[in-house]
């Protein structure tokens, strides 16, 4: 086997095993810098559906994270199950989601 495809072919399973360590610690790794409970604050700033991907990825179903408006009128229900993103007229998120 000639010089350069043996650095060739070392160069090419040097880029694999960084990228299969990625996956496993990106993958594997606890959520532990943000409360997967709620509330929301790193929400602030971010569009709507920014957010509602956000949260929905913590593990909630996606039937029950809506985004609305703010200043609309709701339900006056409490449900733990559903989160609330209320965005500005641009579609961004200017108070923290919550559980309700």
């Amino acid at each position: 086997m000639g010089k350069h495809v043996k650095s060739f072919l070392l160069l090419v399973c040097t880029v694999l095993c960084f990228a299969i360590a990625a996956i496993v610690f990106f993958t594997t790794r606890k959520n532990e810098s943000r409360n997967v409970e709620g509330p929301w604050p790193e929400c602030i700033s971010k569009t709507g559906e920014d957010c509602k991907d956000l949260i929905i990825q913590d593990g909630l179903d996606s039937e029950k994270v809506v985004i609305i408006p703010e200043g609309s009128m709701v339900t006056g229900d409490y449900d733990t199950d559903r989160v609330r993103i209320y965005v500005d007229e641009d579609g961004i998120v200017q108070s923290a989601p919550k559980r309700g």
